[in-house]
């Protein structure tokens, strides 16, 4: 199910835009078998093919950075219906936060990280 929800939102001709980036160490990390890591892989690589998708990696060679602490969503919302709002997830749990200090800080970190180095495509890695 969730494959497929992810097919219909990916698919729609509203599909939203997304910049991801992470680290080498998630790719290649051996989670399962070598042939479940590398359907994984090309599944990445073929979400990268879309328009609205642009996949980033942080290589090993880029030392410290500054998105290393955790992972983290910025989502921005059409309209203005609703904040500018960040997702944080941590071993204790995950939350949502829209105060301005933390989106500011967040998007900071994106914008660092994502400047090239340390982030190459994910095609480069």
């Amino acid at each position: 199910m969730r494959i497929e929800r992810q097919g219909a939102v990916l698919g729609s001709s509203s599909a939203p835009e997304i910049i991801y980036l992470t680290d080498e160490a998630a790719l290649r990390r051996v989670v399962g078998s070598l042939e479940v890591m590398q359907g994984q892989y090309r599944q990445l690589l073929d979400l990268n093919e879309r328009d609205n998708i642009d996949m980033l990696v942080i290589p090993y060679a880029a030392g410290n950075y500054p998105s290393i602490l955790g992972p983290y969503r910025i989502m921005y919302f059409a309209d203005g219906v609703f904040p500018t709002t960040v997702y944080l997830e941590s071993l204790h749990g995950s939350h949502y936060e829209d105060a301005g200090k933390i989106v500011s800080h967040c998007e900071g970190a994106f914008d660092q990280t994502r400047q090239a180095p340390p982030a190459v495509p994910i095609r480069s890695s």
